[in-house]
């Protein structure tokens, strides 16, 4: 599977490497904690704080990656990603 990327006349628009990588160890630490929470307490409905902590774990990404593809067409989030240093030269 390859990072997410949008290229539009030349500019870039793409996850970097290094927050999508923080993005999925987010994701899998907030389904980890939310597993572990109904193996181990569910039953008792002992410590509920884990509860919310993993699902704000889980959503956030989710909410984060939705946000970014929807201002796909927006020319100021191109700006934020991608700096042009040179006609046809781009850095992340």
């Amino acid at each position: 599977m390859s990072l997410p990327s949008m290229e539009e006349g030349g500019r870039c628009k793409r996850i970097p490497a290094r927050a999508t990588l923080l993005l999925l160890l987010s994701t899998a630490a907030g389904a980890s904690l939310l597993v572990w929470w109904i193996v181990m307490y569910h039953q008792s409905n002992d410590k509920l704080w884990m509860v919310p902590v993993s699902l704000i774990l889980i959503g956030t990404p989710l909410i984060s990656c939705f946000s970014f593809y929807a201002s796909a067409g927006s020319d100021d989030s191109l700006g934020l990603l991608c700096k042009e240093t040179a006609p046809g030269l781009l850095l992340l």
